[in-house]
């Protein structure tokens, strides 16, 4: 298997978030953390497909993943990223704060 392939599997599972996919973008964002547990984004995208999705027990366990491999992220985290605003609504972002992500 090719090594950064979660990278790509991470770009996926967004395009398919925001495309309205969002059955989609749970098993892509998945694989993505099959691929890398420490790679913070993937379970981002995962907590806000499920949430989307009306599975807030899934939500939470997302960001409750993400928090372990990366206490320090917040929701500012992703405020302060150039395009995140256009990527992520406020609704997705109250969405990650109610799961348990600091703001």
């Amino acid at each position: 298997m090719e090594p950064l392939i979660y990278v790509a599997t991470f770009a996926l599972s967004f395009a398919c978030l925001r495309t309205g996919r969002t059955e989609e973008a749970v098993a892509h964002a998945r694989k993505a953390i099959d691929g890398n547990r420490n790679f913070a984004f993937p379970y981002v995208v995962l907590a806000v497909a499920c949430a989307q999705l009306g599975r807030r027990e899934e939500t939470t366990q997302a960001i409750g993943q993400l928090r372990a491999k990366a206490p320090c992220f917040r929701s500012r985290t992703l405020r302060s990223i150039r395009l995140s605003e256009a990527a992520f609504s406020q609704s997705d972002l109250a969405s990650l704060r109610t799961a348990g992500l600091p703001d």
